[in-house]
């Protein structure tokens, strides 16, 4: 799978490895699982297919006002992210049944459910359907939820249909990151220069990585996101283009960050390694 690079300052990272020692099966203890198929002109989906399930992917649940309706966040490993909304009609409790006729949520007029399902843009008319095939809540926790959809965005014909499967993410070991940073960089004839480390986890994480690198009076930096997986270190790398002053062989000061959020308590969590890093001349 390749990544997005967002250049930054004239430097860019890279994961060099991905998907590293992926297990070929895992245990589901904790069921969730996200899948959509989008027709070719629906504005949400871009005419593509979803896949996401535990422990790769976190979804959380809860459900709002008088269990009206219940909302889904989804953080994929693959840095995608969505939200799902189904609510009742009229604020009324959510329950185990078909929802036709569904309006966008939290729009939607008296007597219509509420259907909303989006990666951080949405539309500005949304029509659909759902059906509950499962609903299980305790107070504000949502202990199981099953629903398959369809969305139609701005009244077009192709659809955004899927099924969605939560259940509360059981007990994870706590998210550890880890970032090195290998002690030589490398600088080319041309001037560019390239410093390289990896990250570890204990979960399943988007992780984000952050690096600077100074050489007086060289500034360059870098953020970018990459999956990583337990059991195998992912390498990241950073090249910085020289863009004026130019960088040079001897000791360049390079300060790395890493976060990802725990998929169990929902927080941030980061590590940071600062290392004065030697630069040869060579070519990469």
């Amino acid at each position: 799978m390749a990544l997005p690079v967002r250049p930054l300052l004239a430097a860019a990272i890279t994961a060099a490895a991905v998907f590293a020692g992926t297990p070929t099966a895992v245990a589901q203890d904790s069921p969730g699982s996200l899948t959509m198929h989008s027709d070719p002109g629906d504005f949400i989906g871009q005419g593509l297919d979803y896949n996401y399930t535990r422990p790769f992917d976190q979804l959380s649940a809860n459900i709002g006002f008088n269990q009206s309706f219940v909302h889904i966040n989804l953080d994929g490993l693959n840095g995608d992210h969505w939200t799902l909304d189904f609510g009742a009609p009229d604020r009324q409790p959510l329950q185990v049944g078909s929802y036709p006729d569904a309006q966008g949520w939290p729009f939607m007029e008296p007597g219509h459910p509420g259907i909303q399902v989006n990666q951080g843009f949405t539309c500005q008319t949304i029509t659909g359907s759902f059906n509950v095939l499962e609903l299980e809540v305790d107070g504000f926790t949502v202990n199981r939820f099953h629903a398959t959809f369809e969305q139609h965005c701005n009244n077009a014909a192709a659809a955004l249909s899927g099924e969605i499967i939560y259940t509360p993410q059981s007990p994870l070991p706590p998210l550890q990151l880890t970032i090195n940073v290998d002690k030589f960089g490398v600088l080319d004839p041309s001037g560019f220069i390239k410093v390289t480390g990896s990250i570890t986890c204990t979960q399943h994480v988007f992780a984000t990585v952050d690096v600077t690198l100074r050489q007086e009076p060289k500034r360059a930096f870098s953020i970018n996101g990459m999956p990583c997986s337990p059991g195998s270190a992912v390498p990241w790398a950073l090249f910085a283009d020289p863009q004026g002053d130019t960088f040079r062989p001897g000791p360049a000061s390079t300060s790395a960050n890493v976060s990802g959020k725990d998929a169990f308590t929902g927080i941030i969590e980061s590590a940071q390694s600062d290392r004065t890093v030697i630069v040869r001349r060579g070519t990469f």
